[in-house]
């Protein structure tokens, strides 16, 4: 702050600062002064500011007001606090970086059938539960239909038990002797009901 002067009803003080900013105090009501208030002529006049460049006011663009400042100040130490969260975070890509790149040499040495292309490495990993979700419905899908047909399957091999071979008067028998290779079949009979 350059300067600084209450305004002629005392309740607020208005300054201005090297950078050419000039701020209006409001000033708490509670405040008592011991001095009394002399009325004087508020010194920012055209005139006084005029003369102001003669107490080194840089009028350099880059040179930031109050309230800049205090915003820079602000992000300057957001990004402090960030600091440890940001090496964790880099940390954790430089290491899914390598596990990506392993992977990536592993699919280019590996045969014709285990390849993949690069689109099928996936590292998103909402991209990567999207597709185990889409996998494990497409594998439910498949029992469902295993299922099914083994029902079936079984259905008509009880049909075809329950009409031919329970049907049957002499079920088809083997003998086979424990010392020699030579074998007896009987055939089997249909029975009439």
């Amino acid at each position: 702050i350059l300067s600084a002067q209450f305004v002629n009803s005392g309740s607020k003080i208005i300054s201005v600062g090297y950078d050419s900013s000039v701020i209006s105090w409001q000033l708490n009501d509670e405040m008592i002064f011991e001095r009394e208030l002399w009325e004087i002529d508020c010194p920012f006049t055209k005139q006084y500011l005029d003369e102001l460049p003669v107490l080194n006011i840089n009028n350099n663009e880059n040179i930031l007001t109050f309230e800049e400042q205090l915003k820079q100040e602000k992000i300057n130490k957001q990004k402090k606090d960030f600091e440890p969260v940001l090496g964790e975070i880099k940390d954790e890509l430089k290491t899914l970086r390598t596990n990506y790149n392993i992977i990536r040499d592993k699919a280019e040495t590996a045969s014709e059938l285990e390849k993949l292309e690069d689109a099928e490495l996936i590292v998103d990993s909402k991209q990567y539960e999207s597709l185990l979700n889409e996998n494990e419905n497409e594998i439910n899908k498949i029992r469902k239909e295993i299922k099914y047909e083994n029902i079936g399957k079984q259905l008509i091999s009880r049909r075809i038990k329950e009409q031919c071979w329970d049907l049957m008067k002499e079920k088809l028998q083997m003998v086979k002797g424990i010392k020699s290779d030579k074998q007896v079949t009987t055939f089997p009979i249909l029975s009439h009901h």
